[in-house]
Order: structure tokens, then sequence, then C-alpha cells
């Protein structure tokens, strides 16, 4: 009797918790039908497979064999909103990459959005509630869940080093190094103090094409600062090739929130206008498909003059792979991904080629 009243509540909570997929929902079928069988033998495998049952929710989703391990979309992160005068993150939507058999769907996630202090403190806790499917098997979305006790939203500090992880079952999938200093506007008569974030940012940028459309579009993509240039006024790119402009793109750069993302068509050199940062109608495209084996330059400058350079190694219609980009790549945080989606279902590829450090 002692046994059927401990199983008893052993499915009560099973039934009280949300299944995680058809196999979690058959083990517990088989221990309700086992209660109803009056031999000790069924009743010691129904608490077995009451066991198995608790044990399929616990247990994180694996890769298939031979699948890459599942990695944080780096943009996802670079991208998260900084609120300047708050010193206060906006922890959004994040792409996963290659999430494992069984994992897209479920709400019962373990996984946070987390910002620690270099004292492993947590300043920001963001607990993961889902990962929803994308128009790619290889890509979902985590989402956080809000209103969970256990969550944190503190400020960060100036003159602070943090990192701010990507969490799931126990593993970091992705991580971003960054410090905070501090700026004033200068003006007594109405003083604002505002933090600034230093880190990757600078170091990175990439490369992107619609993946089945290489005689398309193609864009550069920066993260400018406005300790740069002056916010909401035109950068520029030029890619270069032996001193030689090939390439250009300018776009308004919409800095109120700290680093902007900013997002250049690119076009040939004779499609420039008269006027800085201005394109002639009907302008020429520069497509993956112009680029050729060799270095290549890329410089930001706002019309005050350049400010940053990269270079990145061309290759027979695209650039060269980055080594983080490799999909074994370890440590699996500093993986760079190679593809991305937009499109209001997401579901039109992009190919990424990253400029980066080879080390984060």
């Amino acid at each position: 009797m002692r046994r059927l009243s401990s199983l008893f509540f052993v499915l009560l909570f099973l039934a009280a918790t949300p299944t995680a997929d058809a196999q979690l929902r058959g083990l517990l079928n088989r221990a309700r039908e086992a209660v109803t069988d009056r031999t000790d033998d069924t009743r010691e495998a129904a608490i077995a497979a009451a066991d198995g049952a608790r044990e399929a929710v616990a247990t994180p989703p694996r890769p298939a064999d031979g699948a890459p391990a599942p990695a944080a979309d780096f943009v996802s992160m670079l991208d998260n909103r900084f609120y300047p005068t708050a010193g206060e993150f906006g922890m959004g939507d994040t792409f996963l990459l290659f999430p494992p058999p069984g994992l897209v769907g479920r709400d019962d996630l373990r996984g946070a959005f987390v910002i620690r202090d270099a004292s492993g403190n947590v300043v920001v806790r963001n607990t993961i509630g889902r990962a929803v499917p994308t128009g790619a098997t290889a890509i979902a979305v985590l989402k956080g869940r809000a209103g969970v006790v256990s969550d944190v939203n503190n400020p960060v500090e100036a003159g602070k080093s943090y990192t701010y992880d990507v969490e799931l079952y126990g593993d970091t999938i992705g991580s971003l190094a960054f410090s905070v200093s501090q700026a004033s506007n200068g003006d007594p008569y109405n003083p604002v103090t505002t933090m600034a974030l230093e880190g990757p940012w600078r170091t990175h940028a990439y490369f992107e094409h619609e993946a089945e459309r290489p005689d398309y579009r193609m864009h550069f993509h920066a993260w400018i600062s406005p300790d740069e240039m002056t916010p909401n006024t035109i950068a520029e790119v030029s890619v270069r090739r032996g001193g030689r402009e090939v390439a250009w793109g300018a776009r308004h750069a919409q800095l109120q929130y700290g680093w902007g993302h900013t997002e250049f068509v690119l076009y040939t050199p004779d499609s420039r206008g008269t006027r800085y940062g201005q394109a002639k109608a009907n302008a020429t495209l520069w497509t993956i498909q112009d680029v050729t084996p060799g270095e290549y330059e890329v410089v930001i400058r706002s019309e005050a003059g350049p400010f940053r350079t990269f270079t990145v190694q061309g290759g027979d219609g695209a650039f060269a792979a980055h080594p983080r980009s490799a999909l074994d790549y370890e440590p699996r945080k500093h993986f760079l991904g190679t593809r991305r989606l937009s499109g209001q279902n997401l579901d039109r590829a992009h190919t990424l080629y990253w400029i980066a450090p080879d080390a984060p």
C-alpha cells in the first residue's frame, strides 16, 4: 500500500509538469497503466517508468551524431539593446544555431542570458523560456521568460569589466566580454552622465548576402560608436584593393543607444554621386561574385575622415572563412556563425563572412 501511495504522488507530480515530448508522454502512460495491475513486479516497473519519465525532463537534449554542437548567434548578442543613461540592458531574442533534436518547441528549457562582473557576481539574469522554430531546421530563436522571481536586471558600473553569457543546460554557448566607462555631456546647465561599452563591437564586422542570390545585393555590417562620429550623420564604407576603391556604401548611423549596428549596401565606384554619401540613380551593385583572391582593405569613415580599418582575404567569389566559423570550433562560446535569417517568417537565409580577431 505504501508503494502505491508513493507512486500516486510521483504520477501526480509528473502530470502537473509540462511534458517535454512524445517519449515522455509514453513513459507516463506506461506508468499509469501499471498502477491498475496488482502484482508487485508491475508496481516496481511502474515506479521505474515514472523515474525514467522524470529523468527525461531533467536530461538536456544532445546533438545528433555528427551534428555541430549548439551555439549562440554572435550578431544577436552584439545587438542587445543597452540604455546608456540607465546603464541597463534590454535582453532580446537570440538566434540559437544547431538546436539538438527535441529542444525546439519545449517550454521547460533550462538556461539564461547572464551578465556577471569580474568577481562572478550576477548583475543581469533573464531566464530562457523556450526555443521557437524558424524557417530553417538548424536555427531557432531563444526567448526570455518574463516574471521569473530569480531574474535580476541591475545597472552596470563604470570602471568595471563584465561577461555576457548565453547558458543552456549548464553549457555556455555564447560569451561576450566587455568593459564600461562613464562620460558626461559637459553641459553645466543640463548635465547628463552616460555609460559606454567597450568590447568586440569595435573589432568585429561582416559581409553578408542572401544565400540563394549571390548575384544580388551584398551588405557590409559594422558597429559604430558615438565616440567615432556624430550620431545620425552619414557614415561611409570603402572597400579597397591595392589602394584602389572597388566598392562603397553609405548609411545614417543611429547611435542614440551607444553602439549602432550599421548596414551598408555596396555599390561599384562609378555609382558615387557628386556629394558625400550620395549614390547615383540606378547605381550598380557590387556582389559576392565580384570578389577575387587577394587582400581587401575596408575603411569606415565619417565626413570628417576615416576612423576604422579592417583587412580581409578574398577568394574566388567569396571571402575567406574565419577560423572561428569552423563547424567544430572550440571553445563553442566563441563560435562565429555564418548563417542568419530575415523576413517576416524568418525564412530568408543569409550567408556571412566574418572579419574578427582569431582569438576573442
